[in-house]
């Protein structure tokens, strides 16, 4: 996938994403900053998406793990290793 195609695909998902943070977070701003988390990481590291797999997955799968790492200094320890 091509750069501004890849960059397409997840500015599309931003509604989704931030429905998705609120269920999270349950607090409308912290589910901006989720949001924001979310899509600088998947635009950091767009080399590590796997064009077979649902790029929408991925972002959430990127959520999921920003919201543990941001909710628990123990959650951040064990999966500070993992790799998007």
């Amino acid at each position: 996938m091509i750069q501004e195609d890849f960059e397409q695909h997840v500015v599309k998902l931003q509604n989704a994403l931030l429905g998705f943070a609120k269920s999270l977070t349950h607090n409308e701003d912290e589910a901006k900053d989720l949001l924001q988390e979310t899509s600088l990481k998947a635009l950091s590291n767009k080399a590590m998406y796997d064009d077979s797999g649902s790029i929408k997955s991925w972002l959430y799968t990127i959520m999921r793990i920003s919201f543990l790492e941001l909710s628990s200094p123990f959650v951040s320890a064990r999966i500070s290793s993992y790799r998007f």
